[in-house]
């Protein structure tokens, strides 16, 4: 039992290393898009059905750009973390193509419940007034709130779905 709890506690603090390399991809994706797309996060908090008007096809010029930073740093997030999951937190085995294809699109899938959170969560946590600065950027701290949620949901998803493991050692794919 205890040699169990310490392969949990390992694996947990190596998928936590793995979340701050994750996590950094993720905001150098976000900061370099904000700054090329020229997003003004201050006029995002300034109207309060933002979210609203982005799904009816109403939102402006900034709200598209907004999300289009958002999604594009999460597709790169889902990459990096596939990858690192895969390889090093949980140390899949499986090599085929199809195997590694039904592990990707699980993954994928099952990160895109995540990343609903994270394309919505940020830009709602802004328009609530949670858009303070943290490293010069306005929002920082609604992506940081956002960011620790997906961070321990996904642990959850990959752990008992995408990557589980049945008692024979192999997982369960």
């Amino acid at each position: 039992m205890a040699k169990e709890k310490n392969k949990n506690l390992k694996e947990m603090l190596v998928y936590f290393l793995f979340c701050l390399v994750c996590a950094a991809s993720n905001w150098s994706v976000y900061v370099l898009m904000t700054k090329l797309l020229n997003v003004d996060l201050s006029a995002v908090g300034d109207n309060g059905n933002a979210i609203i008007r982005l799904f009816s096809g109403n939102a402006d010029g900034n709200i598209k750009r907004l999300f289009i930073c958002t999604i594009t740093a999460w597709l790169v997030n889902v990459i990096v973390a596939f990858v690192t999951n895969k390889i090093w937190v949980f140390k899949s085995r499986e090599k085929s193509l199809k195997g590694v294809a039904r592990e990707f699109v699980t993954f994928f899938g099952s990160h895109f419940f995540t990343g609903i959170l994270d394309w919505a969560g940020t830009p709602f946590l802004v328009m609530l007034g949670i858009n303070q600065s943290l490293i010069g950027i306005e929002g920082s701290l609604a992506k940081l709130i956002v960011s620790l949620l997906i961070m321990v949901l996904n642990y959850l998803i990959g752990k008992l779905l995408v990557f589980k493991k049945t008692s024979g050692g192999q997982k369960n794919v």
